[in-house]
């Protein structure tokens, strides 16, 4: 009975050895290196997701607050549209706001830095 229970205590002790070392192991392997950039959420060839901004090629997105957000992307639909928006607004269904050929104008800028 004696050795039944020294064989037992043994393999108590070698089994908690080897979930210690595999508990260790674990807990190794899920923390990132030190190396590792934190900022990138996603990267993929096409584009780059950090926490605060996107990047594709020349072309980056930064966001400042969340209403607020930033970007150097230039379209090329732009070079073939006016900057100037014509409009009338509408009372009742109706264009009875301005007489016929008064319209309101609006001439839409390229933003400026803000800081």
């Amino acid at each position: 009975m004696h050795t039944r229970l020294t064989i037992f205590a043994y393999h108590i002790t070698a089994m908690q050895k080897y979930i210690f070392i595999f508990t260790l192991g674990v807990l190794i392997s899920c923390h990132p290196p030190k190396k590792m950039n934190t900022d990138i959420l996603y990267s993929s060839e096409a584009f780059t997701l950090y926490n605060h901004k996107i990047v594709q090629g020349n072309n980056v997105a930064v966001v400042h607050s969340p209403t607020h957000i930033t970007s150097n992307y230039k379209s090329p639909a732009s070079d073939h549209f006016s900057r100037l928006i014509t409009f009338k607004l509408s009372v009742n269904e109706k264009d009875n706001e301005l007489p016929v050929g008064v319209d309101h104008q609006v001439i839409v800028n390229e933003e400026k830095n803000r800081r």
